[in-house]
């Protein structure tokens, strides 16, 4: 949430806030159609929490709720900037991805998942109050999957969701901030500049980073025979989420992501094929051993070999 508060309030709160706004003058709290409506424990409650965003004129009543009162500056900041937010299809966007990833583990049930439709009728799949469409819960669906935060499930009756282990991490580490970790890879919460990566089961491959502090860098893949797809697609998942916090240069960060893709779409294939799957593996490492060599942040190399070594044993 981005509004200016230490609340996040609900649609019928706002709704009356809103209402204090417009009014553009002192107004009777009670006296409000949507204030009206509530009983004396609710209008005391929303009287109690609009503290911060109204200035009281008028003494309260007997029994504590809200009287005479004008909202004040911080409260008119709060509500144009909801109605902002409410408005912008950026802010809406990173709204719903945020909702429908929170959402997905509470809808999981008996080894399956509720269409991506049910989650329209959601108590939290809105904006402020208004209510997202269902064009936008697809287009959050899509780039939940696509961010390999989620598994889509298509089939004749739409798109069903199943939890990844990175977008579980989102909601562990992150609070569901998916630009946070966007912005930041999966550095951990600890504080410093130390950060973990793990590729999955296998030996240790440790490598010492960070500017003032420490961490290791797990590259912990095994396979016997031939490709493993799921640990892959694992290595993939870190790759992507990693490499915006290393400071590849523009045009090499662009083939990496392109290989990327292409191994992304030949593993979802119904017979992947292993020549191209090398292919483009290789690839993404001859790019990542150039870049590492540039990097703009080049205390975060050990970052980038810890994907190259981990590389290496998959392909």
């Amino acid at each position: 949430m981005n509004i200016m508060t230490d609340e996040v309030l609900t649609p019928t709160e706002l709704a009356i806030l809103e209402s204090m706004h417009d009014a553009r003058g002192a107004v009777v709290f009670s006296d409000l159609p949507l204030v009206r409506a509530l009983d004396d424990h609710e209008r005391e409650r929303i009287g109690n929490l609009f503290s911060p965003l109204v200035t009281e004129i008028g003494q309260r009543s007997g029994d504590g709720i809200l009287g005479l009162a004008k909202i004040n500056s911080r409260g008119q900041n709060y509500v144009n900037k909801a109605r902002q937010e409410r408005d912008s299809p950026i802010a809406r966007a990173t709204a719903c991805r945020a909702a429908l990833l929170a959402w997905v583990p509470s809808a999981e049930h008996d080894g399956g998942v509720e269409h991506v439709s049910a989650f329209l009728g959601h108590s939290s799949a809105h904006l402020h109050g208004l209510a997202f469409t269902m064009a936008e819960i697809n287009e959050a669906a899509d780039y939940l999957a696509e961010e390999r935060l989620v598994i889509a499930q298509r089939g004749l009756a739409g798109m069903s969701l199943r939890l990844h282990h990175l977008g579980r991490r989102v909601l562990e580490n992150w609070n569901g901030d998916i630009v946070a970790w966007q912005r930041h890879g999966q550095r951990d919460g600890g504080g410093g500049d130390t950060y973990r990566f793990d590729f999955g089961p296998g030996a240790t491959i440790g490598a010492v980073i960070g500017r003032d502090n420490s961490g290791t860098v797990n590259a912990t893949v095994g396979i016997s025979h031939g490709l493993n797809g799921q640990e892959i697609a694992a290595w993939l998942a870190s790759v992507h989420a990693i490499l915006p916090t290393v400071g590849i240069e523009s045009d090499r960060l662009a083939r990496i992501e392109q290989a990327v893709s292409e191994l992304h779409g030949e593993l979802d294939a119904p017979a992947p094929r292993e020549g191209i799957l090398r292919r483009l593996g290789q690839t993404v490492l001859d790019e990542l051993a150039k870049g590492a060599a540039s990097l703009a942040l080049p205390h975060l190399a050990p970052i980038v070999a810890g994907l190259i070594e981990a590389g290496k044993q998959l392909f």
